[in-house]
């Protein structure tokens, strides 16, 4: 804020000062929340003029303070928060047009989209080329033109999980509702993390950062999330949805890389628009059902997991990786049994997935496993991935490494469909192919 300047001013000063703030005041009003501006749509002017006063001094947002569950009462059915990380020369022009897909269709009295937008340097020059991060109350028609947005955030780092968790705050603060989803629209790779940030020296947010930032997300809406979605490569994983699994109710990711035009966002919201009742597990439907639609007949993978029920998956997993582990191999009866009760879990947990032919073994999960220790990544351990440490699969993989080769083990992992990371194979493919099936 601007320093105020010392001394008194006297009453006709004081008086000039008053009515010009007033003159500058409405002049705000009429500029940037007049319901015949065709980029706004008028039955959400009051929500916008709400984020305004949130936004008007253009500070950073790591300078602006939330108050703990200090949230409005709700008025709209759904929050729908994009986390776009476009601060990247392959994603950028992509997001602009997921940006466009969204304004399709735009906010209503029954539906919040916001979206925080960050982009690069040297790319996309299109709507005024600007090339930092700011926030976006999406209306029908809206363009991501610079003057367009609700709050200029200047170059912050999308990989670090505090900015993530700020864009939550702002967006609960400002555009309350009954449920939330929130969608990273990122690079991904699964326990890696995602959201690398080319312009932040590539830095990204790792598992245990995700863990941490929806941990502080959770503290702040007073509740899980409705729906984690992840627009981004790789990110449908075992590991990934155990980290979740006390923070949203549904996680929808990809097994598989996705296309660069990502999700079909038009025609998601376009049916959330048109049932705003929608429950989560119905939305991450949709947005399945759309995705699969959009990129059909290509034969991208996708999945809604129910994260309630992850942990009965990972008990299981618990006991398949333990009997792998004491058995090396040897005990084919006592392993089958254990991979067959894996596999009841996993199609509990699993709400909906849908896959092209090209990856015919694709039941909505995946799970790390290299084929060799060269391929080990050795960050996947107990300290890094939640799942490492409260199962014995990386014990596994270890003991693995020394006895693969001819074994029916190593056949059924061969068999097992993998994905663009190869390192990443489909849980529940490899425990059928475990039982022979």
């Amino acid at each position: 804020m601007k320093a105020r300047g010392q001394g008194r001013a006297n009453n006709i000063y004081a008086s000039i000062f008053v009515l010009a703030v007033c003159i500058i005041a409405s002049a705000f009003v009429i500029l940037y929340v007049n319901p015949a501006d065709p980029g706004r749509s008028p039955a959400n002017i009051a929500m916008a003029q709400s984020a305004l006063a949130t936004a008007s001094t253009q500070e950073d947002a790591s300078n602006i303070q939330y108050a703990t569950n200090n949230i409005p009462e709700a008025e709209v059915a759904w929050t729908f928060m994009v986390y776009i990380d476009a601060d990247d020369s392959v994603l950028e022009a992509q997001a602009i047009s997921d940006f466009i897909e969204m304004a399709s269709v735009g906010s209503n009295e029954d539906i919040n989209i916001v979206v925080q937008f960050d982009r690069a340097p040297g790319y996309d020059a299109s709507y005024d080329d600007w090339t930092d991060c700011r926030r976006f109350f999406i209306t029908e028609g809206l363009t991501p033109a610079g003057g367009n947005e609700l709050m200029n955030i200047g170059e912050v780092n999308m990989g670090d999980p505090s900015t993530l968790v700020d864009f939550v705050r702002w967006s609960a603060s400002n555009y309350p509702a009954d449920k939330y989803a929130l969608i990273t629209s990122s690079h991904g790779k699964g326990w890696e993390g995602c959201c690398w940030d080319e312009t932040s020296g590539n830095d990204n947010v790792n598992l245990l950062e995700i863990r941490s930032a929806f941990d502080d997300i959770r503290k702040f809406v007073g509740r899980p999330l409705d729906v984690i979605g992840f627009d981004a490569c790789l990110m449908g994983m075992t590991e990934v949805a155990y980290e979740l699994r006390e923070y949203a109710s549904v996680m929808v990711a990809s097994e598989h890389a996705e296309p660069s035009s990502g999700w079909p966002y038009d025609a998601i919201l376009a049916q959330l628009a048109e049932m705003p009742e929608t429950g989560s597990a119905q939305l991450a439907t949709i947005i399945v059902d759309s995705y699969h639609a959009s990129h059909a007949p290509t034969g991208y993978t996708m999945a809604a997991v129910d994260l309630s029920k992850i942990d009965p998956v990972v008990d299981r997993l618990k006991d398949l990786s333990q009997s792998l582990v004491v058995y090396a191999g040897t005990d084919s009866e006592a392993i089958e049994e254990y991979a067959g009760a894996l596999m009841n879990t996993i199609e509990e947990a699993v709400i909906c997935e849908s896959h092209g032919a090209r990856w015919p073994g694709s039941h909505g999960l995946a799970i790390y496993f290299p084929k060799t220790r060269d391929e080990f990544n050795q960050a996947y351990s107990a300290a890094e991935v939640t799942l490492a440490n409260d199962t014995a699969w990386d014990e596994f993989l270890h003991g693995y490494f020394t006895y693969a080769g001819d074994d029916w083990i190593t056949a059924a992992r061969a068999e097992t469909q993998q994905y663009y990371a190869k390192e990443h194979v489909d849980l529940y493919d490899f425990c059928q192919n475990l039982i022979g099936e």
